[in-house]
């Protein structure tokens, strides 16, 4: 079995680059069909909003690159519901279909994982 690779996105887009180097490393990853699951908590949540762009902050817009994720097969997107509620945000704000998970979901999920990169 294929080690799986969580990559965690945990800071606001356009803070720094972190947000496009996680997406950089999810999508080479999936290139080489290493399994890849995306998980998204706190600020990292704002990546995937609908109505993004990096104007404001002087930086280029790579977020809407997130609806390519079928297109190299990572499907497993997880999204913290505390986070959610505390940012006021639903999934149908959301550019992209996710899985909403509880806390204890969510550690089990990133439990099972055999790597966690934190971006």
């Amino acid at each position: 079995m294929q080690p799986t690779h969580a990559i965690l996105f945990k800071q606001s887009p356009f803070q720094n680059k972190a947000g496009q180097d996680g997406l950089e490393l999810a999508l080479t990853l999936a290139t080489f069909e290493q399994p890849v699951e995306l998980f998204f908590k706190g600020l990292g949540i704002q990546q995937l909003l609908k109505e993004l762009t990096g104007e404001p902050a002087g930086r280029k817009t790579y977020t809407a690159a997130f609806k390519l994720l079928e297109l190299y097969d990572i499907e497993a997107v997880y999204v913290y519901q505390p986070s959610l509620a505390q940012l006021n945000v639903t999934p149908e704000q959301l550019a992209i279909d996710v899985t909403v998970l509880t806390p204890s979901q969510w550690h089990q999920k990133l439990k099972s994982q055999n790597r966690v990169l934190s971006f």
